[in-house]
């Protein structure tokens, strides 16, 4: 059976426009597809996540909130929101149960 690494995604990032960089110089990429009008499920946002030598590899969709600048995915079978609200700031952070 295979298994996938779980990164540590939690936490503050510096962000410069779609790359988040955390204090270790691991970081997110914020990667935009164009919408498939035959798989209209698909969320058009998706993280990618790059070690600190570089490696990347797929997180997760990114589902806007009701809130701009709020997002919502799942990773490692945990819930998270991403919060890209302040300039040059996000954070990852454990998802309440109330729905955004």
């Amino acid at each position: 059976m295979m298994r996938t690494k779980v990164f540590p995604i939690q936490g503050r990032y510096n962000r410069e426009g779609s790359r988040l960089t955390s204090s270790d110089g691991s970081g997110l990429i914020i990667t935009h597809r164009t919408p498939d009008p035959t798989k209209p499920n698909k969320a058009e946002n998706f993280l990618l996540y790059v070690t600190s030598e570089g490696r990347k590899g797929y997180v997760s969709s990114l589902w806007e909130t009701t809130t701009t600048g709020l997002y919502s995915f799942e990773y490692g079978g945990a819930r998270y929101s991403l919060d890209l609200t302040k300039p040059g700031t996000a954070e990852v952070k454990p998802k309440n149960h109330k729905c955004t």
